[in-house]
């Protein structure tokens, strides 16, 4: 594929894969590149698996920086909490990183699929450890535990190539008593900074198209809107939004066994 002359029909492809990155990045925090990578492989049907990882990255980032906006023109966002854990996430996220660029793509969709499945199944169990918005925003674990915890998901979220923000929210849900509207907007803070970090990792390899990324952010801004929106209507009806991510995620993981087996 030439990845400078799409067509039409290409082009849309890569709008409405944007456009469900920006969408559950604005309901759920998270969903961004464990998405949009099995979408850009077998939907898109782009064959280079590092250079979908790092588009990705790069992609969801911004989208995560324009619904992060969003939701902190509403009063969501906890920033200390997001810029610190940003801080210890992205220099996991910079070393998994590297070891992703250096294993062959064909040994990275199974781990990431195996991983979709388990997100999908810790999704559907009900958090009972989740706070209700009042709680302190100091850690309720050890910071020996809290820490070494923050940065091992930076590192599995750079070696995968994914904004992680699907490890973020239950982090932030688990470790710090976040009520999920908390979580999903503070974890947008963490996503940005693990995406952008991963992406110029993989552009200096030469492995980013920029083209693909504005085309997916254009979706991607489309499909925050719609997020951002529904959010705020089902923040008091949170098993709808873990069912609908989990289902999802399912069914993609599902597809990326198939196809790699």
């Amino acid at each position: 594929m030439d990845f400078f002359h799409f067509t039409f029909y290409t082009l849309m492809l890569l709008v409405i894969t944007g456009g469900i990155v920006g969408f559950l990045l604005a309901l759920t925090g998270g969903g961004g590149s464990i998405v949009c990578v099995p979408l850009l492989l077998y939907m898109v049907q782009i064959p280079d698996t590092h250079l979908v990882i790092g588009t990705s990255a790069m992609s969801v980032a911004v989208s995560a920086l324009l619904n992060l906006f969003a939701h902190a023109a509403k009063g969501n966002v906890r920033w200390r909490t997001g810029i610190v854990v940003s801080l210890v996430a992205v220099a996991g996220t910079l070393a998994g990183s590297q070891m992703g660029k250096i294993t062959d793509g064909r040994y990275l969709t199974l781990p990431f699929a195996l991983l979709m499945l388990i997100v999908a199944g810790l999704t559907l169990k009900k958090n009972h450890r989740a706070g209700n918005g009042l709680a302190s925003p100091d850690a309720t674990f050890h910071p020996a535990i809290v820490w070494p915890s923050v940065l091992a998901l930076g590192a599995v979220a750079g070696f995968l190539g994914i904004g992680g923000g699907f490890l973020v929210v239950p982090a932030l849900l688990w470790f710090f008593r976040f009520s999920l509207l908390e979580a999903v907007a503070t974890s947008l803070v963490v996503v940005s900074a693990m995406g952008l970090s991963t992406s110029a990792s993989y552009a200096l390899s030469g492995k980013v198209s920029l083209v693909i990324t504005c085309w997916l952010i254009v979706g991607g801004v489309l499909g925050g809107v719609v997020g951002v929106a529904l959010t705020e209507r089902l923040k008091k009806r949170e098993d709808i939004i873990r069912v609908l991510y989990a289902a999802m995620l399912l069914v993609l993981a599902l597809y990326m066994l198939f196809k790699s087996l």
